[in-house]
C-alpha cells in the first residue's frame, strides 16, 4: 500500500519564479568542490516537473533530509511515495509498462530488484560529484547505482518480560536461551519470514551463508517458537504489548526511532547481532523513464553529501559515508562505530549477489523445513 506525501512545496513557486527569477537563482550556490558545469544541471532542473521519488523509508524519517534539500533548491517540489522496498521498484516497472508517469529517483533496499532494473536498462548512468567519498562504489553493479545508507539487523526485546541475563547479543546465544527457557520464549518470538518478504529472504539467506550448516539446527529450535511478520511496525507494537518477548533479525532503524520516545525506551531493549549481522544496503539510483532527471541528480547528490548523510542519519539510520563523526549525529552510530561493536568479520552486507534470486525456491524450501513451516 502506498501513501503519497508531497514535500518541499513552495506555494506559488511558479509565480515567484516569473516575478523574481534573480532572487530565486541567487539561492542556488554550487556545493563546494562541484564542477562549474554542474550549474547546467541546476538550471535544467527549473523547467522540470515535480521530482517524483519512491522509497522504502517512512516519510517522517526523511523530513530533515528534505528540509535541507529545500534550502538549497527552493524552487523544486518533491513528491515522495513510500512503500515496501521491493514494492516501489515493482511499481516503477508496472508504470513503465503502461506508460504512466513514474519515479525519477528510487531509494530502496532491494538488491535483487535493483539487479532486475539494471538488466532492463532502467538505471541512468550517472557519475555523482560525491563518488570519491564512497570507496565501496567501485563494487556497485552499475555506475549509476549508489549506496545511500545501511540498516543492520538487531535483537529487540521487552525488558519487562525478558530478564537481563537472558537478553541475547548473538544468534547462538538466543538459541540457547530459547531452548532453556520455554516459559518465556515459547510462541513469543518474532522475525521477518524468508517466505513472506524480499527483505526477510535476503536477511536469512545472508545469515545462512555466514554460519553454514549449523544455522539449520538453530532454526529448528527457534523457528517453531516464532510468529513471522511482514512489518517492523507490527513487531514493535506486539513486543511493546508483551505479545512477543523477543524479535530477531529486526530492522534497526525502526527500532532506534521507536526508542527515541522515553516511554518506549523504558520497555524495549536493542542489540546488534554480534556473531553475524546482516546489513541491508539501501540503493539509490536515477531512473531512465522519469521526467525529472536533473532534479533527481540534485537530490541524489545531496543525499550522498556530508550534509545530506547527516540529515538522513538523524532519524536513527546508519550513514553510508565514512567521514561522518558521531558527535554530528548526537552520538548515534556511524559505520566505524558499528564495525567496532560487531567486528569486521561479522559485518554481512546484503549486497548485489546474482545468485541470491536464483537460489530463492531452493533456499526457502530448506528454510521452511528447518523452521517447521508446512
Amino acid at each position: 500500500m502506498f501513501e503519497r506525501r508531497q514535500f518541499l512545496a513552495l506555494t506559488g513557486a511558479g509565480a515567484l519564479a516569473g516575478m523574481f527569477p534573480s532572487m530565486l537563482r541567487a539561492q542556488a550556490a554550487l556545493p563546494t568542490g562541484y564542477p562549474a558545469n554542474y550549474q547546467e544541471v541546476v538550471e535544467a532542473s527549473r523547467s522540470e516537473p515535480n521530482l517524483l521519488m519512491y522509497g522504502g523509508v517512512a516519510p517522517a524519517q526523511m523530513t530533515r533530509l528534505f528540509d535541507g534539500f529545500k534550502k538549497l533548491y527552493p524552487w523544486l517540489s518533491v513528491d515522495y511515495l513510500e512503500g515496501d522496498n521491493y514494492g516501489v521498484i515493482e511499481r516503477y516497472l508496472n508504470e513503465v509498462g503502461t506508460g504512466s508517469p513514474t519515479a525519477s529517483l528510487i531509494f530502496a533496499a532491494a538488491p535483487d530488484a535493483w539487479l532486475n532494473l539494471i538488466a532492463r536498462n532502467e538505471v541512468l548512468d550517472y557519475g555523482s560529484p560525491e563518488t570519491a567519498a564512497y570507496a565501496d562504489h567501485a563494487s556497485s553493479p552499475h555506475p549509476g547505482l549508489y549506496t545511500g545508507g545501511g540498516d543492520p539487523v538487531v535483537f529487540m526485546w521487552n525488558s519487562l518480560v525478558v530478564p537481563e541475563n537472558l537478553r541475547p547479543t548473538r544468534f547462538e546465544d538466543m538459541v540457547e536461551v530459547v531452548r532453556s527457557h520455554p516459559e518465556i520464549f515459547n510462541g513469543k518470538l518474532t522475525s521477518y519470514g524468508a517466505h513472506l518478504t524480499g527483505f526477510g529472504y535476503s536477511v536469512h539467506y545472508t545469515l545462512a551463508k555466514h554460519h553454514g550448516d549449523k544455522i539449520w539446527d538453530w532454526y529448528s529450535v527457534v523457528g517453531p517458537q516464532t510468529r513471522y511478520e511482514r512489518s517492523m511496525g507490527t513487531m514493535i507494537e506486539k513486543t511493546l504489548s508483551g505479545e512477543y518477548a523477543l524479535a530477531y533479525l529486526a530492522a534497526n532503524q525502526s527500532a532506534r526511532v521507536a526508542v527515541q520516545d522515553p516511554s518506549v525506551a523504558d520497555i524495549l531493549g536493542i542489540s546488534y547481532t554480534l556473531d553475524g549481522c546482516p546489513i541491508s544496503v539501501r540503493g539509490l539510483g536515477i531512473t531512465k523513464s522519469g521526467k525529472s532527471p536533473n532534479a533527481a541528480r540534485l537530490m541524489l547528490d545531496y543525499l550522498l553529501s556530508r550534509d545530506g548523510q547527516i540529515a538522513y542519519a538523524s532519524a536513527g539510520k546508519l550513514p553510508a559515508r565514512m567521514d561522518i563523526r558521531q558527535e554530528e549525529l548526537d552520538g548515534a552510530d556511524i559505520r566505524s562505530s558499528f564495525v567496532e561493536q560487531v567486528g569486521e568479520a561479522n559485518v554481512l552486507p546484503i549486497g548485489y549477489d546474482p545468485e541470491m534470486p536464483k537460489q530463492y525456491e531452493t533456499f526457502v524450501a530448506k528454510w521452511k523445513a528447518a523452521n517447521g513451516i508446512a
